[in-house]
């Protein structure tokens, strides 16, 4: 069993400085309180009361607090009311770990560390979990040791040691008590569900299978050390090159792409299968043009790729449920629920859209280069022929959104033309989607959809 000590979980270079400790009051959270008080440390404990668990919650925090008082840690507890500031669709930990994540970018300002209590176990049920939802070998190894995470510094000095390990630790060091979160044992959530029922029936009837996740966890996370170490050098030859060579970008390894332009377009975000598919697309094409990457323009011509100087950002993401009035760079977006009339007027400024099928976070931006939508007559157009039909002026060109899913699908193109995705039925609940180019204009056309549905409610949060 390893012995856990400051120098053992890499806090030995950590005197002086500032660290914000993420302390729930489990075992883990705890060990990493003590730890990084002997690591001296600046340290300053942060509890977050969720709202989910009720009184149990409420102990936990009071815990916390106390703890940390007998030992003269400062300490802050926040309040997050999970339930009642979800999205709809989001669940209870996804919604948690979104807030958290907003207060944690809030407090670090100023250079602060988030240390967080996560350990070997975490890190192998985050692995697991994220290859059944898809993922490369950095996204299935996120939980390393140090990272960042729009940007804030994370360390998780734990992660190398197993929760048995940390409950050993904490009671060599005259730690008896310390919180269980009750809803560890709701297999509802799909970390439980994982940890209760299918890791140790898998274990059970196959006991290599504890040591060969660990061994294949620690590979992986070597794998994405080595590949992303390499798209750093790549990065390198072109880092702060406002141009580049379409063949550098072409002869990537796809293993590097991903990586390389998250660098050159500093972003936090990953591309899409389906995106990654247009890109690539767009890179070995022979004719040149434009696309929209990360927020960007990226225009092609004659071998050579260019971030036009001035260009202003382009990709936009929007939570129409958490963000019912949205105003952008194109203009003003707005989403309410109504009842769609049985004839609605032509509008191309309006959509209507069925709300549970819709996905509820949209890419706004502009047109890529060869992309085609399926009309409500279900025929296929090219963008850029529609841009040619209504004699769009180049700057016009530039500032037109085009809205789309995640993975790329059009569903419309505000004031031009409506495609056939996702629509709502005649006198059914549906959402309706505006647009106009000052918000003056939106509140107008929303009383005027108002007086058509009298039904009409702002969606739900």
């Amino acid at each position: 069993m390893a012995k856990i000590t400051v120098a053992a979980a890499g806090l030995s270079g950590l005197a002086g400085k500032r660290v914000l400790a993420g302390v729930s009051g489990g075992a883990d959270s705890i060990a990493l309180l003590l730890l990084l008080c002997r690591a001296k440390a600046a340290v300053e404990a942060v509890h977050f009361e969720h709202g989910i668990r009720g009184e149990e919650s409420r102990r936990d925090a009071e815990f916390v607090t106390e703890f940390c008082n007998a030992r003269g840690i400062p300490c802050r507890t926040f309040a997050l009311a999970v339930p009642e500031n979800r999205g709809r669709g989001e669940n209870l930990e996804a919604a948690a770990r979104r807030m958290r994540l907003e207060m944690w970018k809030k407090l670090a300002e100023g250079g602060a560390l988030v240390a967080l209590g996560h350990h070997r176990n975490d890190a192998e049920e985050n692995m697991l979990l994220r290859i059944g939802r898809g993922g490369n070998t950095s996204s299935i190894t996120a939980l390393r040791r140090h990272s960042r995470l729009e940007g804030v510094e994370l360390l998780r000095p734990l992660i190398g040691f197993s929760r048995r390990e940390i409950e050993e630790f904490l009671l060599s060091q005259g730690v008896w008590k310390w919180c269980f979160d009750a809803t560890n044992a709701d297999c509802a959530y799909q970390r439980n569900f994982l940890r209760n029922k299918i890791l140790p029936e898998w274990k059970k009837s196959f006991p290599p299978v504890e040591k060969g996740i660990a061994a294949s966890l620690q590979a992986l996370s070597d794998d994405a050390d080595f590949i992303e170490a390499c798209a750093e050098r790549e990065f390198a030859g072109i880092s702060g090159s406002q141009i580049t060579p379409v063949a550098f970008w072409r002869d990537l390894h796809p293993a590097l792409l991903s990586r390389v332009l998250k660098r050159y377009f500093n972003s936090e975000e990953s591309l899409s299968p389906g995106r990654r598919r247009e890109l690539l697309k767009f890179l070995t094409s022979p004719h040149d043009g434009e696309t929209a990457i990360f927020g960007r323009i990226w225009r092609k011509s004659r071998g050579m790729l260019s971030i036009p100087a001035g260009e202003p950002l382009a990709a936009i993401l929007w939570n129409w449920r958490r963000q019912p009035e949205a105003a952008t760079e194109y203009g003003f977006f707005s989403a309410e629920s109504a009842i769609m009339p049985e004839a609605p007027a032509f509008d191309p400024c309006v959509a209507w859209f069925a709300p549970e099928e819709l996905p509820e976070t949209l890419e706004i931006s502009p047109r890529r280069d060869g992309e085609r939508f399926t009309s409500f007559s279900g025929r296929g157009k090219s963008v850029k022929q529609l841009f040619i039909d209504h004699k769009l002026m180049p700057e016009t060109k530039a500032a037109q959104p085009v809205v789309r899913t995640a993975d790329g699908e059009i569903l419309w193109i505000p004031g031009l033309a409506n495609a056939r995705g996702y629509l709502a039925s005649p006198g059914s609940p549906a959402l309706r989607l505006g647009f106009s180019k000052n918000a003056a204009s939106a509140s107008a056309l929303n009383k005027s959809s108002n007086a058509a549905a009298p039904a009409a409610h702002g969606p739900e949060k």
